[in-house]
């Protein structure tokens, strides 16, 4: 019993330790420099489930830390830090949309513009995590796998209404029914259809405030189910536990409405098994990221833009004025949703469309000989 204490006393001590934080320039690690307190009210707690530490939390984040950009310096092993460490992940959240918390639930469909647009591809990705389990940096081997298991079990039950199949990434040893993952066939048919996933990026993470370590045991336990028209597909274990993708072309809306039907289908037959989406009433949808708690959703679309995407500076603020990313994609401009805490997916939706109305009309007017500041007053 003596030693239990003692190594009881230990693993305290050890979580209480604050990491080294010289040098480092993430969002936490500043707010603590300012405020040593705000650690020392958290450092020696612990999740109840699962035992997760503010340290264990924030080490792997300042690891990755990169001084050139703007990074977190935390994240969430599970849905259950953000009440065990409300403070800290509030202080970064504050930080990061300038609000901690403030959640718009989803709105009604009917709210949605109906608007086409002249777009080569509309995607619109609805992400999910699974409550009680560890997010992708956390994840053991076999947690990633069970919620491989879970989530292929669940799809092999949609029937007609969405009828396709499941296959674990080339290369996957983790998947019973295809041991050695697709064949090399279907890899090429996902890829031509942009329904397959490749290997995280450390440094798009990284910008993007995350812990770059969800390539872990790459590529077992991830998989992607696709229809048969090759139209929507549900990515397992990529960033998060699942993810819905849809793609469309001219109706942003049906896009966005069939994402939802198939959401909802999984999250059916996921609950049919135990299982339900984390979810918080303040801050949404949860994810190991901070940043992007919310509504988890990613909505895209691709546009020529040949006269407005040649005056890059103009295109990126008359985005960023909008509440949208451009990015150039080959001969292309791919305008896309950030993730914004206070609106919910029909705002995020709207936004889209209408950023992408108004990108268009300039396009054309500066095709006419216009400048941009005639274009757009």
């Amino acid at each position: 019993k003596q030693e239990q204490r003692r190594s009881k006393a230990a693993a305290t001590a050890a979580a209480a330790a604050m990491p080294n934080l010289e040098g480092k320039t993430s969002i936490l690690a500043k707010a603590i420099q300012a405020d040593a307190n705000l650690y020392t009210r958290y450092g020696q707690l612990a999740t109840a489930r699962r035992g997760f530490t503010l340290a264990q939390l924030m080490t792997p984040a300042l690891e990755h830390e990169d001084a050139a950009r703007r990074t977190l310096g935390i994240a969430a092993a599970d849905g259950e830090c953000y009440t065990t460490f409300p403070d800290v992940f509030g202080t970064v959240i504050q930080d990061w949309f300038g609000k901690s918390h403030c959640h718009e639930g989803r709105q009604s469909l009917e709210r949605v513009c109906n608007a086409e647009t002249a777009a080569a591809d509309i995607t619109i990705c609805l992400a999910r995590n699974l409550k009680g389990v560890p997010y992708a940096p956390f994840m053991t081997p076999s947690q990633r796998n069970e919620v491989e298991r879970a989530v292929a079990m669940a799809v092999m039950k949609f029937g007609q209404e969405l009828k396709g199949k499941y296959y674990s990434l080339r290369g996957s040893a983790s998947y019973t029914p295809m041991p050695k993952g697709m064949s090399e066939e279907v890899e090429k048919r996902l890829g031509d259809a942009r329904l397959l996933f490749s290997e995280p990026d450390s440094a798009m993470l990284a910008a993007a405030g995350a812990v770059p370590d969800t390539a872990q045991d790459w590529p077992n336990g991830r998989g992607v189910f696709a229809t048969e028209d090759d139209k929507v597909a549900i990515w397992i274990n990529r960033h998060d536990h699942v993810c819905v993708v849809v793609r469309e072309t001219a109706q942003p809306k049906a896009a966005y409405s069939r994402a939802l039907e198939v959401l909802t289908l999984l999250e059916e037959q996921l609950y049919a098994q135990g299982h339900h989406f984390d979810y918080h009433p303040r801050l949404g949808y949860l994810t190991s990221a901070c940043s992007l708690v919310g509504t988890l959703m990613r909505g895209s679309v691709t546009l020529p833009l040949k006269n407005l995407g040649a005056d890059e500076g103009s295109l990126k603020k008359l985005t960023e004025d909008m509440l949208l990313q451009a990015r150039q994609v080959g001969d292309s401009w791919e305008l896309g949703t950030v993730p914004e805490l206070g609106t919910s997916e029909v705002d995020q939706v709207n936004a889209l469309i209408e950023g992408v109305a108004r990108a268009t009309a300039i396009d054309a007017a500066m095709g006419e000989g216009k400048s941009f500041e005639e274009a757009s007053s």
